[in-house]
C-alpha cells in the first residue's frame, strides 16, 4: 500500500507505475495489474488528506512513485509538504518531500517488490 499524506494547503495527486508501466490514479483505476486507487482527496476533504494506491497480491519489479501538485487550496500555496508511507511484506517505508504548485514529479520514490 502506498499512501500520500498532505495538509490543507494543497490539491495533490498520487500516482503509482507498476511492473507493466501501466500508472495507478484518480483517472485509471483499478490498473491490469491489479493495483487500485482509493479515492481522490480535493480541497474539500479535511486535512490531513491522504491519497492510497494499493495490491492485494502486488507482481514482482519495478514501482515508481510520483506526485503532482495541480490546485492549490489556500491561494498563496506554492509548495506543499508531504509524506510518503509504502506498507508491505512486514515493513514500512517513509518518505517526507515538498511538491511544488504546477509541477509533477514523476519519480520521487522508486522501490522493488521481490518474489
Amino acid at each position: 500500500m502506498i499512501e500520500l499524506i498532505f495538509g490543507a494547503e494543497a490539491d495533490l495527486d498520487l500516482y503509482v507505475s507498476d511492473p507493466l508501466h501501466e500508472t495507478a490514479y484518480f483517472g485509471n483505476t483499478p490498473v491490469r495489474s491489479g493495483g487500485e486507487h482509493a479515492g481522490d482527496a480535493r480541497c474539500d476533504a479535511p486535512a490531513p488528506r491522504v491519497e492510497v494506491v494499493r495490491w492485494h497480491d502486488p507482481l514482482p519489479g519495478t514501482y515508481r512513485v510520483g506526485v503532482d501538485f495541480p490546485e492549490r487550496c489556500d491561494a498563496g500555496a506554492l509548495t506543499a509538504h508531504y509524506r510518503l508511507r509504502v506498507t508491505g511484506a512486514g515493513s514500512v517505508r517513509e518518505l517526507e518531500g515538498e511538491a511544488h504548485f504546477g509541477r509533477f514529479d514523476p519519480r520521487v520514490l522508486e522501490f522493488q517488490i521481490l518474489r
